[in-house]
């Protein structure tokens, strides 16, 4: 009878673990499903009165940013990017609980070995934490990779605007 008690303890633990351990088990598939989701979610309900603006620098390029809020929370945004005289491009940051999820880059530069040549860039990458589930990017009609180092300058960037976003709306709030 205490060998049954011991073996029904232990497949309760089991049971217990397995509930635990399931949602944070699905497949890459769904979480960039969820992350889209996400995303269409936040486009239909962003408001442009519950918003901050301003201005941030990073080496050669400057932001001019919007980030909006939706129940207090920063879940987007849109910043007017110059890439010191080579360009701009629009930037999109989509936020879920303080994390980037989607990022969206439409660009115009001018390489330094293009002879003046304009390049267009489109960029589309959804996360999962700091893992890229899915990325995109498109230059003069071809696909191409987006490398280690830019999804790192990614990265960096949406935390430069998202900590400045945060400050800016707490000092209003003062």
């Amino acid at each position: 009878m205490n060998i049954l008690r011991n073996n029904n303890q232990i497949i309760f633990l089991f049971v217990i673990l397995f509930i635990i351990i399931s949602p944070s088990c699905a497949s890459q598939e769904e979480k960039l499903e969820l992350a889209k989701q996400e995303v269409e979610l936040i486009k239909n309900k962003i408001d442009t009165k519950n918003m901050v603006t301003g201005l941030a620098f990073k080496d050669e390029k400057r932001f001019s940013y919007r980030g909006h809020f939706i129940d207090d929370k920063l879940v987007f945004i849109f910043s007017d990017t110059f890439i010191g005289v080579t360009g701009s491009a629009t930037y999109m940051f989509y936020y879920k609980d303080g994390k980037l999820i989607y990022f969206n880059e439409n660009s115009i530069k001018v390489p330094s070995n293009s002879s003046g040549k304009k390049q267009s860039i489109l960029t589309d990458i959804y996360f999962d934490g700091d893992q890229v589930l899915e990325s995109t990017r498109v230059v003069q009609g071809l696909f191409t990779d987006v490398s280690d180092e830019e999804i790192k300058e990614i990265i960096e960037i949406s935390n430069l605007l998202y900590n400045k976003i945060i400050e800016k709306k707490q000092a209003l709030k003062l």
